[in-house]
């Protein structure tokens, strides 16, 4: 996701961020006030904008941290004359990633990632894609850790100061050969991000606006969750060089989804052990076990 966003926060830290910027202006009552009103605010000692790391600045906007906050996240980022729509909330107690990605008016990709898997809507059903090499992880974490991007190495944070009622800071590189800046916007009230902007040799590459407690598009595609789950079992046969090695995974999804191999890899799915009965769904509700294969027959 480079320039764009990436990821998310920790509720201290957060907190953390909260008490500093209040720091900047704010009586020290009222930032106290507002930080114990945060999950998880711990006690530090109070800076000014002109003394916060780098590191802080990353760690106080995590998902997490946010979502200990907002019931929302929405991300919208703007480049190359595309807009991309990003949405993180909690469903039972895990975080969910959206991806409404609109290439073109005829073309719109929506993608997810919750509960350790990546899925996709595909027409009238929702789809769960995976590796062939890779099954997927149900403990796995969730893959976003901040919310901004901190993918300029040796990043030197300054702080450039305060309009609209956030507080401006400017991330570049410490290497001459690096010539990414990013500009990012915080909410001198919360420390949540509010904008960031990214450049190339002083050229505009993206701008990325981030908001809080808005409506999520595709929401209701997780109500299957809620309901009865069936039971997809996957046996992968794998082939690397002279060595085979098979894999067997259980996975519980909702009961209309359905589970294959992501539709650019060479693997061939069957319904039987003997891999003689090429893959069909099996239909909704119904529990079934699936052959994958990268051996062609």
């Amino acid at each position: 996701m480079n320039c764009i966003i990436k990821k998310a926060l920790s509720a201290s830290l957060c907190a953390a961020m909260v008490l500093s910027f209040a720091a900047c202006g704010e009586e020290k009552g009222k930032a106290e006030e507002t930080a114990s009103s945060i999950k998880g605010a711990s006690e530090i000692p109070e800076k000014s904008p002109e003394n916060i790391t780098d590191r802080e600045i990353y760690t106080a906007n995590s998902v997490s941290s946010l979502l200990s906050v907002y019931n929302s996240i929405r991300i919208t980022c703007e480049y190359d004359g595309l807009s991309v729509i990003k949405y993180i909330f909690n469903k039972n107690g895990k975080p969910v990633f959206i991806e409404d990605n609109q290439q073109s008016e005829e073309t719109r990709e929506v993608r997810f990632w919750y509960n350790g898997f990546n899925f996709s809507l595909e027409g009238d059903r929702v789809k769960v894609n995976f590796s062939l090499e890779d099954l997927p992880d149900t403990n796995s974490d969730f893959p976003f850790e901040y919310m901004i991007s901190d993918n300029v190495t040796g990043e030197v944070v300054g702080y450039i100061g305060e309009s609209d009622g956030c507080y401006e800071f400017s991330v570049t590189g410490r290497d001459e050969e690096i010539h990414y800046a990013e500009n990012h916007f915080f909410d001198k009230k919360t420390g949540a991000v509010k904008k960031s902007i990214c450049s190339y040799d002083g050229k505009e590459l993206s701008r990325t606006y981030f908001d809080y407690d808005t409506p999520v598009a595709y929401a209701s595609v997780l109500d299957g969750w809620d309901r009865k789950l069936k039971e997809v079992t996957v046996i992968a046969v794998i082939s690397e060089g002279y060595a085979e090695s098979v894999v067997t995974k259980k996975y519980y999804i909702p009961a209309g989804w359905e589970m294959l191999p992501y539709s650019y890899e060479e693997a061939e799915v069957y319904l039987d052990e003997g891999m003689t009965k090429p893959y069909r769904y099996p239909g909704d509700g119904v529990d079934y076990t699936i052959y994958v294969t990268n051996i062609m027959g």
